[in-house]
């Protein structure tokens, strides 16, 4: 299984975060949940610098296949 970064809005009146949490434990060691403090459902349009840092950190952890 791949490594699986979840990004997700505190304030996400869609899908609550519990809602994340409980995925990720469904999911397991692989996933990762990052949550997103003052952004909902759309963390990549209210809060794209920490959505990006957050995205970058993932990416550099990750290496290429051969």
């Amino acid at each position: 299984m791949q490594n699986i970064l979840m990004l997700w809005g505190e304030d996400d009146d869609f899908f609550p975060i519990e809602n994340a949490k409980m995925l990720k434990e469904k999911l397991g060691e692989k996933a990762m949940l990052r949550s997103i403090s003052k952004a909902g459902h759309l963390a990549q349009l209210e809060r794209p610098c920490v959505y990006n840092h957050c995205l970058k950190e993932f990416l550099a952890t990750i290496s290429p296949e051969p």
